[in-house]
């Protein structure tokens, strides 16, 4: 379902009527992206899985960075980065850490100093502000992207 939904098939999946082992094995294996230019269609999403106790694991949050990047959301991160010393890659990965109340971040890269990076992000680097997650949202409102699936060519 997911490809169908990659592919432009179809607007949205869901499930119903299945057992909790069902829903918890399709779970482990759903990878619907999340980045600032999805962001606004997630959020109904992440705040319905937040008031029931689902955890969100976001993909494709570096996205913006990889796949689209020159959009309005690059002046934000490397405005932030600056500020807290830190990568733009780092930024938004802490951004995503934020807006999944605390989930997974999935990132991929086979180098050393990416992953090393990626992991100081989500364990040293310090919560951003409100302002600074609001400022983040608010460009990726600029350029939306369609919610769908990642497809895992992150660096």
């Amino acid at each position: 379902m997911e490809q169908l939904l990659f592919e432009g098939k179809t607007r949205s999946i869901g499930v119903s009527n299945h057992r909790l082992e069902c829903l918890e094995e399709i779970l482990k294996h759903a990878k619907i992206e999340v980045h600032p230019y999805v962001y606004d269609k997630a959020q109904p999403i992440i705040e319905f899985c937040k008031a029931r106790g689902i955890t969100i694991e976001t993909y494709g949050a570096l996205a913006p960075l990889t796949r689209y990047p020159g959009g309005p959301v690059d002046p934000v991160l490397r405005g932030i980065a600056q500020q807290r010393d830190a990568t733009e890659s780092q930024i938004l990965l802490k951004w995503a850490t934020q807006i999944s109340h605390g989930g997974p971040v999935v990132t991929t890269s086979n180098k050393e100093e990416r992953l090393l990076a990626h992991a100081k992000a989500l364990t040293e680097i310090d919560n951003l502000t409100d302002a600074q997650m609001q400022a983040i949202a608010g460009a990726g409102k600029q350029k939306p992207q369609r919610f769908r699936m990642q497809d895992m060519n992150e660096d």
